[in-house]
């Protein structure tokens, strides 16, 4: 049985979900979905598509977060950061979809989000500080 190791990206870190057999690189475990996470380094003002490409390359996804219980876990583990999940309306605004094949069923939104404020707020940010998310341009 594959494993998953999910990556998430954030401000000065990626954390990336990656199939691993014996994700011998692990940082984190959650039981809850059977998927491993780990925190990768990545240069500061990456696009979220250069993010979402570098979790590819190590063989992974950007974190999704398809339960409050996921998302409350993500959020712990890039605490204090911000970070992109794998979350985009970049095809058809409004119509929001994790790039995994994961239904779109859970949301965190902050009151008042997804706003789409600045024209081109397609990508899913995660809030550390209170699990909550932002649509977000193409960089934080």
């Amino acid at each position: 049985m594959v494993k998953y190791f999910k990556v998430l990206s954030f401000v000065a870190i990626v954390l990336v979900l990656i199939a691993e057999p014996q994700l011998l690189k692990a940082q984190a475990y959650f039981s809850y979905t059977d998927h491993y996470y780990k925190r990768v380094l990545i240069p500061p003002n990456m696009t979220w598509q250069q993010c979402r490409d570098s979790a590819m390359a190590l063989g992974g996804y950007l974190a999704t977060a398809t339960s409050k219980a996921e998302n409350d876990f993500i959020a712990s583990l890039v605490y204090p950061y911000d970070t992109f999940l794998g979350g985009a309306d970049n095809d058809i605004e409004g119509q929001w979809h994790w790039i995994t094949i994961e239904p779109w069923q859970f949301t965190a939104w902050r009151a008042g989000e997804p706003n789409n404020a600045w024209v081109d707020e397609d990508y899913v940010a995660l809030s550390s500080l209170d699990s909550l998310w932002n649509d977000s341009r193409n960089w934080f």
